[in-house]
């Protein structure tokens, strides 16, 4: 069955129309999405979940953790003078690396002001960008 030239024409640019619709759906994901709400859930329930874990290390050794992320994590995780878990890791939360990622499976920003405040977390949320309307942090539900 041989299409008419038309036909050939329609089918061109649909399959043009069709990749660049793709192209663009990769190169500016959905931010407001449901799948993106429910990873928002789960991005900031580990923030808060690092947050308490933080409060809980000071508690038992009087100061909270410091250092580069990866030793904050690190310590958090088990690797303090009694072992003790404040905060229990997948190994999906983690990048080769050691460090910290949000569910976008970018690496959480740490800032810690000063040694009497908790350190804290910023994910870049959806976008992966940080310092946009969609990050994430504690205090930014």
């Amino acid at each position: 069955m041989k299409l008419r030239p038309l036909t050939k024409k329609i089918v061109k640019w649909g399959t043009c129309i069709i990749l660049l619709l793709l192209l663009i759906s990769f190169l500016f994901p959905c931010t407001n999405c449901q799948g993106n709400s429910a990873l928002k859930t789960e991005t900031r329930f580990l923030i808060q979940n690092f947050d308490l874990a933080s409060r809980a290390y000071k508690k038992e050794y009087g100061n909270y953790p410091s250092g580069r992320p990866n030793e904050i994590i690190s310590a958090l995780t088990g690797n303090n003078p009694r072992c003790i878990e404040f905060l229990s890791l997948g190994v999906h939360n983690l990048d080769q690396n050691g460090n910290l990622i949000d569910l976008w499976r970018t690496p959480f920003r740490f800032i810690q002001n000063t040694d009497s405040e908790p350190p804290q977390l910023i994910s870049a949320g959806p976008d992966k960008i940080f310092e946009t309307q969609d990050d994430l942090t504690l205090t930014n539900h």
